[in-house]
């Protein structure tokens, strides 16, 4: 594996190696050290990390908050299976948990919508937690942003299933905002939220809590 870089990793500028050698955790083990050797170093830099905790790269973050918020390649390019898979189970596990509560008349004393946000805000937290998990890094703004809009489109899916299944049709109101207005309002939504998720991540982090 670490010839096949080799090959690929010559006709890169030193710059694009550069960065792989300083951002080892956004690439292939492999690849970091095909970068090393072509930058002619001997060894690739060590991460330096606690004992049983993920390496999580904060430092960038700190220097500049905005290049490490909305830089998007790290997740397109670490994006896998396994992402889309946890997405799906907790879209399956939230609509279930809603459907046994709606099912057994859960008294909700007018506080329905109330539950189902504070639902939404823990299986959106559970799926960062585990692309931290998955990925052994925490995933930035930006890549929270397209996470949870994958963890949003599944979720939709299996409440139109859900629907077409026990009723037998399934009824899209379009009378009042186009499709594509739909989605920008959708996309503005997620944003919002993960917006308010950075904060609590911050205040998470004074207190030691590496949650996500």
């Amino acid at each position: 594996m670490e010839e096949y870089f080799l090959k690929k990793l010559e006709r890169l500028p030193r710059h694009e190696l550069q960065r792989m050698v300083d951002n080892p955790a956004d690439y292939q083990e492999a690849a970091v050290r095909a970068a090393s050797k072509v930058l002619g170093e001997t060894e690739p830099p060590v991460m330096e990390q606690s004992p049983g905790v993920p390496y999580i790269d904060d430092e960038e973050e700190e220097r500049n908050p905005y290049h490490s918020s909305f830089y998007i390649q790290p997740y397109f390019r670490s994006l896998s299976h396994r992402d889309f898979l946890s997405s799906f189970v907790l879209a399956l596990l939230y609509l279930a948990i809603w459907q046994v509560l709606a099912f057994y008349a859960f008294p909700l004393y007018g506080l329905d919508s109330l539950l189902a946000i504070l639902m939404f805000v823990l299986v959106v937290i559970t799926n960062h937690a585990f692309y931290k998990i998955e990925h052994k890094r925490r995933n930035n703004y930006i890549g929270r942003v397209f996470h949870t809009a994958i963890f949003m489109v599944f979720l939709i899916i299996l409440m139109e299933l859900f629907e077409y299944f026990t009723f037998g049709n399934v009824e899209v109101d379009v009378s009042t905002n186009s499709p594509i207005l739909t989605v920008i309002i959708y996309v503005i939504m997620i944003m919002m939220a993960e917006v308010a998720l950075s904060i609590v991540r911050r205040v998470f982090k004074l207190i030691g809590w590496r949650i996500f």
